[in-house]
This record gives structure tokens, sequence and C-alpha cells, in this order.
């Protein structure tokens, strides 16, 4: 994207020492990673299957509540049919990532296609540029085709699992260097970096707590929302640019770039649900590829009762 050099951020270190169950997770999914793409894809639909027959599932439930809660119109018949649609996407994604973080540049190239690159490159160079990149389930596939059209930064959380952690980085990093920067370090370089031209990634999808959030609609429910895309995009007088990845066959995908915004509310918090409301029409357009199985709505308005379990609960705070 951009020509500009840059060096990767400093990043903290993940969690030492993992798990023998971590272990063998990460093990099991490499494997998985080098099998037929078709195996991979019914080893996907048997996991998802498992996952929402057991007793007590969170995956489920997620699942359900958010469903329940964006979507009321929906029959029961509906929102189960599109459950296991989305439970089997939901586990190949897991799967892919495996597989993607391995690809060469010439297979990365001929299985993700940019549908309309000339978008991108008419905004990359001409001024700040924020990408809105929502938590569609091939994100990491996006990432990945990204990193070769240049340096760009991303705000991320570092996962539990150190040995996925170190995989994830390095992936992210092998093609060209990328400024990636945990969540909750100082912004204040990033948005240096992108006032001289360095494109930022973000995901702003996800319940991160209340601290640097807002509550904005997202599918007309209040949703805990970090305030940081708006206030880059203010701050740096950014373009946003939203990006879109679809999955159009078992192992070929297209990202798509959106309309352009050239400003959001100087009101960080109405700004907020103005990128909420573009994410909104994104996942309206393939809800099934859209990662509903998150909290989303962990936080809750002031004197509002939960959504969710203790035992979903539990686990985001993981």
């Amino acid at each position: 994207m951009s020509t500009m050099s840059t060096s990767p951020a400093p990043q903290s270190a993940p969690p030492a020492h993992p798990t023998r169950t971590e272990r063998a997770v990460v093990f099991a999914a490499a494997v998985f990673a080098r099998l037929p793409v078709s195996w991979r894809w019914q080893m996907a639909r048997c996991l998802a299957a498992l996952s929402l027959q057991q007793r007590d599932s969170t995956f489920l439930e997620m699942l359900q509540t958010n469903l329940t809660l964006c979507c009321p119109d929906w029959t029961a018949d509906e929102r189960q049919r599109f459950i296991k649609i989305n439970a089997a996407e939901t586990f190949f994604a897991a799967l892919e990532c495996f597989h993607v973080w391995h690809m060469s540049e010439k297979t990365l190239r001929a299985k993700v296609t940019l549908a309309n690159p000339e978008v991108l490159h008419a905004h990359v160079g001409a001024g700040p540029l924020v990408l809105l990149c929502p938590h569609f389930l091939g994100m990491e596939f996006c990432v990945q085709r990204m990193a070769l059209e240049g340096p760009a930064m991303s705000i991320y959380r570092i996962s539990s699992n150190p040995r996925i952690h170190a995989m994830r980085l390095k992936a992210r990093n092998r093609f060209c260097p990328q400024y990636l920067v945990p969540v909750g370090d100082s912004l204040l370089p990033v948005i240096r970096k992108l006032r001289a031209g360095l494109p930022l990634f973000l995901l702003p999808d996800l319940d991160m707590g209340l601290e640097g959030s807002t509550f904005a609609p997202f599918f007309g429910v209040p949703a805990a929302t970090p305030r940081t895309t708006a206030w880059c995009v203010t701050k740096a007088r950014a373009t946003l640019l939203p990006v879109s990845t679809r999955r159009v066959a078992l192992d070929r995908y297209v990202i798509t770039f959106g309309q352009p915004v050239k400003a959001l509310s100087p009101d960080i918090d109405q700004g907020t649900a103005e990128v909420n409301a573009l994410i909104e029409a994104m996942v309206r357009d393939m809800p099934e590829q859209y990662l509903w199985a998150q909290p989303r709505f962990k936080t809750r308005p002031s004197g509002e009762p939960a959504v969710y379990s203790q035992a979903v609960l539990d686990k985001a705070a993981e």
C-alpha cells in the first residue's frame, strides 16, 4: 500500500508456558491445515455440529442470544437454520487461519483477490487512511493478502495462547513489516504515522469493556464500542474505507472496498454510532459470514440486566 518503510512496534510478550491442552490444539490445527480443503470443510462441519449439541455450550448461547437480539423478526426455525450454517463457517475459518499463515505469496494472490483495487490505490498515499475491517470470518485472509500491498498499522489483542500468538505475529510480518500496536498502548504514535501516510486497519466490532468505549446502536441494541475508529479518523482527518472479505468458494476469497467516508461527526460518540451503522450495513449484506459467536453485548448500560449467562461472561474475561 504505502511505500513508507517502518519497523514493527514493540509488542508485548504473550503469556508464557502454554498448557498441554493448548499445545495439543495448536498441533491438531496445524495437522488439519495440511489436509485437502474438502476434508477441512467436512471436519469443520463435524466440529460445529458437536459444539451445537454440547450441553451448556457457550458457543451456541452466544449465537442464539446475538441473533435473537439483532434479528428479532426471524422465526425460531430461521434462527436454527442460520446457526447451523454460521457455526460451520466459524469453525472452518478457525481451521483456515493455520492454513493461510503458511501460504506462499503466489498461492495467496491466486486464492484471495481484490474486487476493486483501484479504490484502494486511489486513497493510499493521498492522505491519512483508516481501513474499517469488521470481523467477517475471512478476516485473516484479508490481513494476509493486504500485507502484499505494503506496510500498515493494526491494533491487536494478545492471544491467551502464546503459541498461537507467536504464529500470528510471525505470519503478519512475513511479507512486509507491519506496525502492530497492542490494545491499551498510546495512540499518539499511531496518529503520527497515520498522518505520515501509513494506513491503519481497525476492527472495532468487539466489546472491549467500558473504558475507551461508548454505547452505540448495533442492530438496534446498545453495544459497547471502542471510540478508537472515530477518534483516529477525526484527529488525523483521515478517510474511512470499509473493507469486507467474502468466501466465494471453499478456498477462494474476494476482498471488496466500499464507499469511502471522507469525515465522521466531530462528536466522537456520534462518530462511533456512524461507524457501527457502516458495519451493520456490511453485515446485512452477508450475515452468514460474520462472527456472531462473540460476546458482543457483554457490557450493558447502567441498570440493564446481562444478556449472557455467567459462563459466557467468565469465558469472555479469560
